[in-house]
């Protein structure tokens, strides 16, 4: 447990315990944890498969000028959702990697009235 008013755990000795998680570790992270003193003890834990979505999951890629993307979207979704593997409850997941991304998504599919959430 932790010591009353301290950040320190019993047994520490006093020395501070640093966590660093990480969905990739690049080469620089990797060096700059190799090249300090503090960190000459540090253990990485790795996971197979991470990364991978089960077999269950099913994803598509699709590769459209930004002109396509709303309706290509739209028949992505559309068949996603009436695929007989989506079962009673039927949902899908969309990938963003920006935030202007994120915003031209939910107000697609609220202009188009589609349930979603964020």
């Amino acid at each position: 447990g932790r010591r009353k008013g301290s950040p320190f755990l019993d047994g520490d000795a006093g020395h501070l315990q640093t966590v660093l998680v990480a969905a990739s570790l690049t080469r620089p992270v990797q060096r700059l944890i190799q090249g300090r003193d503090g960190f000459s003890s540090a253990m990485v834990l790795r996971t197979a498969g991470a990364h991978r979505p089960p077999p269950s999951i099913r994803q598509v890629f699709v590769d459209v000028t930004p002109a396509e993307k709303p309706t290509s979207l739209m028949e992505q979704l559309t068949l996603a959702l009436r695929a007989p593997a989506a079962g009673p409850r039927p949902a899908a997941i969309i990938f963003c990697n920006t935030q202007s991304s994120c915003s031209f998504v939910h107000e697609l599919l609220k202009a188009r009235g589609v349930p979603h959430g964020g």
